[in-house]
């Protein structure tokens, strides 16, 4: 099965379209979401988040042949060899429906056997019915990806955060837990229907066996790598749930929401520009790729990055009491979450060039040392009774080690290539230096006088705005990296 659908377009010009849409799903992801905790208890809203960490976790059951298939089919487009790539997304799309339906039945057997409540029996077998549309939905966007379409993705994101959001607003008004579970079905459905409406599939040729474990073979190694960042990023959750109960997750919920949204933007510039990466890799020098897919991205994240989180950072106190106020003791790990963010996003960056040069394995080392760091000591935060608070705490830590130790890892390889590494560290060091240094003089002032909410925040809102535009057009004239912007 393959898809004959071809686009061009420079790569900023695609991460803007594509990102606009992503903004406006996670905008409408943030009313949803707020919807949910208004009309759930933490309890539920906790079981919620739960269970969507399933779908996400699944994805993967794929084993790396779907992965393979990102990296692979850019190349034989390139070369215009459709018969291969053809090969290749039948052999994806037949094995990874395989894969996909045993996990399936295991989730539906699971509800069935075990001994749960009528909503989390009924949450199960709705995340069932997910994980095997969303199978084909992920397929489909997939294949986009290769073949960097992105404006069909851009057109279904539009679609599918519509539909989630009417969808959320009658439903779970009726139903409650029940219409989180319908609309969690049923946005995904349209959204497939459109796509298939959309395109339709060329005929699909004969499942080849060999074919898709040469696949895994290729992708488990970046698969497993990707599963365990994944792995790392929402551990918090299960640690809580385990620990502390749903409904301290339904608390935490409010951060997770807020993480999600902040993490947008990071992660579309990524998906559009590896595929590229794997395409011109081999027609450019090291030192060329280095700076392009890498030092560039790292370098725009890391000024760009602050300006998007530290708003949302003072805008989360007088907000959430007054829309969810039975949910204020999400508000303080909602704030470090933030934190994290920010290292995360840097740490992204450096998945492209990993891969490119095929050292995942060696990357692998890294974030599993990481992911057990960050299991293992907010699980005995958890037991201890520290709360929500130490567990994003030590989830913003874990994700600055994950950080610095990719930037230290991809720095030994391309050490002989690339002389500047000190100088660029310092200029990476700049934004998140002075944004900690307001941060703590901000607490600092509010500690110690008693100050209205939002005037607070509207101050510090327009304070760090002229601080960070003067930092900004400071680092512009120092560093070539940085992609200027005239400010009017």
């Amino acid at each position: 099965m393959g898809f004959a659908l071809k686009e061009t377009g420079n790569t900023a010009k695609k991460i803007a379209l594509y990102s606009s849409s992503n903004i406006y799903r996670q905008i409408l992801k943030v009313f949803t979401a707020f919807i949910k905790p208004k009309l759930l208890s933490p309890d539920l809203f906790g079981l919620y988040n739960l269970l969507s960490i399933i779908p996400t976790y699944a994805s993967y059951s794929h084993l790396g042949a779907r992965t393979s298939m990102v990296y692979k089919t850019p190349y034989y487009l390139a070369s215009n060899d459709m018969t291969k790539s053809r090969e290749i997304y039948s052999t994806v799309y037949k094995g990874s429906f395989y894969m996909t339906l045993l996990l399936v039945i295991a989730i539906v057997m699971t509800a069935i056997i075990g001994n749960f409540t009528t909503e989390e029996k009924w949450g199960l077998l709705a995340t069932a019915a997910v994980v095997m549309i969303g199978w084909y939905y992920e397929y489909f966007i997939a294949v986009l990806k290769s073949k960097q379409t992105f404006s069909l993705i851009t057109s279904s994101n539009y679609i599918k955060a519509t539909f989630t959001f009417v969808l959320s607003i009658s439903l779970i008004y009726f139903f409650r837990i029940y219409g989180v579970y319908l609309t969690m079905v049923l946005s995904l459905l349209i959204v497939v229907f459109y796509l298939r409406l959309k395109y339709r599939p060329e005929p699909s040729v004969k499942f080849k066996p060999i074919l898709f474990f040469e696949l895994i073979k290729h992708g488990f190694p970046i698969m497993i790598f990707n599963l365990i960042v994944a792995l790392i990023i929402t551990s918090d959750r299960v640690v809580i749930s385990l620990f502390l109960g749903n409904r301290e997750l339904g608390y935490y919920g409010i951060a997770i929401m807020v993480f999600n949204f902040l993490m947008n933007i990071p992660n579309v510039a990524r998906t559009v520009i590896e595929p590229k990466l794997m395409q011109e890799m081999q027609s450019e020098s090291r030192e060329e790729s280095l700076k392009k897919y890498f030092l560039s991205p790292l370098f725009n994240t890391a000024y760009y990055m602050p300006i998007l989180a530290v708003p949302v950072f003072f805008i989360l106190p007088p907000v959430i009491p007054l829309l969810l106020p039975r949910y204020t003791p999400g508000i303080e790990p909602s704030q470090i979450l933030i934190i994290g963010c920010y290292f995360l996003a840097l740490a992204h960056v450096s998945r492209g060039i990993i891969v490119a040069n095929n050292l995942q394995i060696k990357a692998l080392g890294i974030a599993f040392c990481v992911l057990i760091l960050n299991i293992s000591v907010s699980s005995i935060l958890a037991i201890k009774g520290f709360g929500i608070n130490s567990i994003a705490i030590c989830s913003t830590i874990s994700f600055f080690i994950f950080f610095i130790s990719l930037f230290v890892f991809v720095k030994r390889i391309y050490k002989k290539d690339y002389k500047e590494w000190n100088f660029i560290f310092r200029g990476l060091l700049l934004p998140i230096s002075i944004t900690a240094g307001y941060l703590l003089i901000i607490n600092y002032i509010d500690n110690r006088f008693l100050i209205n909410e939002f005037i607070k925040t509207i101050t510090c809102l327009i304070l760090y705005s002229i601080i960070m535009v003067v930092m900004y057009l400071h680092a512009q004239k120092r560093y070539s990296l940085l992609k200027k912007i005239r400010l009017p």
